[in-house]
């Protein structure tokens, strides 16, 4: 293993801490960007060409995996992304957006 995956210790299993009444389980997990989400990812930026509202190729990857994954988006970039079909966009600075 090499010595920077030892120290921040990223080898160690799945912990469950107390936080909030509940068990809340901090997992790593790692959204692909394959064939599905670069179709989503093609239409989302055709959409928001036609819409005269351009999108970052970086940002129409991100927002691709969220939609395909059916899984909310946290940005602090959240004006980025209007327009999009996303489930969710979560600003982790802004709490009326939690």
């Amino acid at each position: 293993m090499p010595h920077w995956a030892a120290r921040r210790r990223w080898d160690r299993p799945v912990r469950r801490h107390r936080a909030g009444g509940f068990y809340a389980i901090a997992e790593r997990q790692t959204l692909v960007f394959g064939p599905a989400e670069a179709q989503v990812c093609g239409e989302t930026m055709a959409r928001r060409r036609q819409a005269g509202n351009h999108i970052s190729v970086l940002d129409a990857q991100i927002a691709a995996c969220a939609m395909v994954a059916k899984a909310a988006l946290a940005t602090r970039n959240a004006g980025g992304f209007g327009g999009v079909q996303l489930r969710r966009v979560i600003n982790p600075w802004d709490p009326t957006t939690w």
